[in-house]
């Protein structure tokens, strides 16, 4: 039985593990589109929390790369996300 009481069929649990092969296709609408595969090997890759020194290693990276575009040494110079 299912939390409403119904009956659950018992074919429900093959269906679940088939597995679903999708074969590969160029998208060409707006929108959903193909991943290059560097995206799609990154996304393979450990995640990085806010909180590891590699991310701020990254951060360090963004800061001086940004007082590069904006020439300044300004110590305080951020990379932070907003509307407008």
């Amino acid at each position: 039985m299912d939390t409403n009481g119904l009956p659950v069929p018992a074919s429900t649990n093959s269906v679940l593990k088939t597995p679903i092969n999708v074969p590969e296709k160029l998208l060409m609408g707006p929108g959903p589109s193909n991943c290059s595969p560097r995206v799609l090997e990154s996304l393979s890759l450990p995640v990085l929390g806010h909180m590891h020194k590699e991310f701020f290693q990254v951060l360090d990276e963004i800061k001086i790369g940004l007082q590069y575009v904006f020439q300044t040494s300004n110590k305080w110079t951020l990379a932070i996300s907003g509307p407008g």
